[in-house]
C-alpha cells in the first residue's frame, strides 16, 4: 500500500512529489503551444489568451479573446478583447484578472468576466509606454511593476490600492536590460553581468556583487521565491546560480545542461526550483544541485503557487511539491517512526491480523 502512496515521489535533497490533479477538457481551437497562460494562485482559474507575438492561422475573430478556465479546463468565462495592446495579465489575491495594456491602463475582471474598474501607472508611462509588466506578492498584498521603452521604472505596492511610485533609473539608462523581477518593494534589473537593485525612495541603483565562480556574459533569467528570500539566476553558461535575495549568500551553482533561456523558471517551495525548456521540465535542489527530469509530450505551462507549482499541459494538471515531513515520517519506505508503526497496525487490523496488531501495538509502546 506504501509503495503505491510513494509512487509519485523523487528525491532530491529531500522527497518532493509530482502526480495528477485533474485529466483537462481544454475546448480551444489552437492548443496551448501558441497561448500565453496565467493562473491564480491557491489552485484557483487560469486566463489564457493567444500569444499576438507567434504566427498564428486566424479561423475566428480578428481582436483576442481572453478565456479563463477553472482547473479542470472547463469554460468560466470569456474576454472580448476591445482596448490597447495587451502586454501582460495576472491575478490579485481577490482573483481579479488584472490586464496591463502597453498605455499604462490597468483594467480590472473578476473571474466571470465582468468587468470592474480600471487605474492607471500614471502621465509618464502613458508617454512613453509600457515594454515589460511584473504582477508580484508584496508584504501589502500583491503588487504591480513595469519598465517603460525608456528604461523607467515604475511600481505599485497593492492594487487593490494603486499608489503609483518611482524607482531609481540604472546608470547608462539606454542599454537593453536582459532580465528583472521584483522583490519585496525593490526591482532586481539584471543587464548582461550587471545586477542592480533599484528601491523606492532611493536616488540611485545599487549594483550588487553575486559570487558567481562560474564565467558567463549574461544573466537570462531571475526569479526570487515566494518568500522574497531566495533567488535564482541562470546564465547564458547553463548555470543556475541559487542565493540569498541580498546575494550575500551562494547556495549552489548548477550545471543545467542547457544553454538556451528557460521558456519559465520559477521556485518550487524554497528549496527547489523548477524550469521548462523546450518540452522538458526540470527540477533542482537549491543547495546540493540534485536534479530530476520529466520529458512531455506536447506544450505546457507552469503556475507559480506559494509553496509548489502546478504544471498545465494539454492533457493533465499536476502538481509538483515538497512531500510534507509528517507524511514522509508515515509513508517512507523502511520508516520506524512510530506513527507508520500505528497506520500499520490499523491496517492489519482491518484484515483481522489481530496477533500483527498486538505486535505493532507492542512495538509502538
Amino acid at each position: 500500500m506504501s509503495a503505491l502512496l510513494t509512487a509519485d515521489w523523487f528525491l532530491l535533497d529531500t522527497y518532493y512529489r509530482k502526480f495528477d490533479l485533474y485529466n483537462m477538457n481544454w475546448s480551444m481551437d489552437d492548443g496551448l503551444e501558441k497561448m500565453i497562460v496565467s493562473g491564480a494562485q491557491y489552485g484557483g482559474p487560469m486566463a489564457v489568451v493567444r500569444d499576438r507575438k507567434q504566427f498564428v492561422r486566424i479561423t475566428g475573430a480578428a481582436k483576442p479573446v481572453i478565456t479563463i478556465y477553472n482547473g479542470v479546463g472547463n469554460v468560466i468565462s470569456k474576454i472580448l478583447w476591445n482596448s490597447g495592446e495587451l502586454v501582460h495579465m495576472g491575478w490579485s489575491d481577490a482573483e481579479q484578472l488584472l490586464c496591463v495594456q502597453q498605455s499604462g491602463d490597468v483594467l480590472v475582471y473578476d473571474m466571470f468576466g465582468a468587468y470592474q474598474r480600471t487605474f492607471n501607472m500614471g502621465q509618464e508611462v502613458r508617454d512613453t509606454k509600457v515594454y515589460k509588466a511584473r504582477i508580484f506578492p508584496s508584504p501589502h498584498g500583491v503588487g504591480l511593476a513595469v519598465i517603460t521603452t525608456t528604461n523607467r521604472m515604475f511600481l505599485i505596492s497593492n492594487v487593490s490600492d494603486p499608489k503609483v511610485r518611482s524607482v531609481p533609473d540604472l546608470p547608462r539608462a539606454n542599454e537593453a536590460i536582459s532580465c528583472w523581477c521584483v522583490i519585496g518593494t525593490g526591482i532586481i534589473v539584471c543587464r548582461d553581468k550587471e545586477i542592480f537593485k533599484c528601491q523606492p525612495g532611493e536616488t540611485r541603483a545599487i549594483l550588487m556583487r553575486p559570487d558567481i565562480k562560474n564565467p558567463y556574459t549574461q544573466i537570462l533569467s531571475i526569479v526570487p521565491s515566494q518568500n522574497g528570500k531566495h533567488v535564482a539566476l541562470f546564465t547564458d553558461s547553463g548555470i543556475l546560480w541559487t542565493g540569498s535575495s541580498d546575494f550575500k549568500t551562494t547556495y549552489s551553482e548548477i550545471d543545467t545542461g542547457y544553454i538556451k533561456q528557460p521558456k519559465e523558471l520559477m521556485w518550487c517551495g524554497s528549496q527547489a526550483v523548477v524550469g521548462h525548456w523546450d518540452d522538458t521540465l526540470s527540477i533542482f535542489a537549491s543547495t546540493k544541485g540534485q536534479s530530476s527530469q520529466y520529458p512531455y509530450d506536447g506544450p505546457f505551462h507552469l503556475i507559480q503557487e506559494i509553496e509548489c507549482v502546478r504544471v498545465v499541459s494539454e492533457m493533465t494538471h499536476e502538481l509538483i511539491q515538497k512531500v510534507p515531513f509528517v507524511v514522509e515520517r508515515i509513508f517512507r519506505i523502511n520508516s520506524v517512526a512510530p506513527e507508520s508503526y500505528l497506520l500499520e497496525a490499523s491496517r492489519q487490523f482491518q484484515v483481522r491480523f489481530r496477533h500483527l496488531v498486538r505486535f505493532f501495538i507492542f512495538y509502538f509502546r
